[in-house]
């Protein structure tokens, strides 16, 4: 499904259905770009994840020493979150909220990851998205975006972004330090992986 800058963002109830089943994003392994950036040092301390889906990507940075929050939208993702986490004491916690009605935190965020929700908001989302998350995190920290980029072919799945796109949505509040190809991870059956960008965004 691909979706036009005014068409309505992705609605709570098709991710529901979505979930009835395997959606192609979860891949029971966390996505390789937040890998390279965990690895790269880039995060650490209090992270947020954006719709975090079955949770693989906040776990991981729970094990490697993050204290991670953790929301989605859909609260059978968050079900199967919990039940991957297990019995596991890990500093990770997970919880059904949607990115643009965010609560009040009790602290604001050292870094935000979102691998693969951004892309899913119409241009009038996406600036609510950015004032909440904006809200969320400290003063000079990063948020680390991963969505579909337009070089991407086809038109099945999320809407394909552009550079210019990610930047206009980024214009109060924030400085954009880069904007890299990337790769967003599917499953096989959906051809693997998909064409991205990787945009680093510091709250200011």
């Amino acid at each position: 499904m691909s979706q036009g800058s005014t068409s309505p963002s992705l609605s709570v109830e098709f991710f529901n259905q979505v979930y009835q089943g395997k959606p192609a994003w979860e891949i029971d392994t966390p996505q390789p770009e937040i890998i390279k950036l965990a690895e790269a040092g880039k995060l650490t301390g209090h992270v947020l994840d954006i719709g975090c889906g079955t949770g693989c990507n906040a776990i991981y940075l729970a094990e490697r020493g993050c204290n991670v929050t953790a929301f989605d939208l859909v609260s059978a993702a968050i079900e199967q979150a919990k039940a991957r986490l297990g019995n596991r004491p890990l500093p990770v916690n997970f919880l059904v909220a949607s990115a643009l009605q965010l609560p009040e935190w009790s602290e604001p965020f050292d870094v935000a990851i979102d691998a693969g929700v951004f892309h899913v908001f119409n241009d009038k989302d996406r600036l609510r998205y950015s004032e909440n998350i904006h809200r969320s995190l400290k003063p000079g920290a990063k948020l680390y975006v991963i969505c579909f980029s337009e070089h991407q072919p086809g038109t099945d799945g999320p809407r394909r972004m552009t550079q210019q796109e990610i930047r206009d949505s980024f214009q109060r509040g924030w400085q954009v330090e880069s904007i890299e190809p990337a790769i967003y991870q599917t499953q096989a059956q959906f051809h693997g992986s998909a064409k991205a960008w990787l945009a680093t965004i510091k709250r200011v």
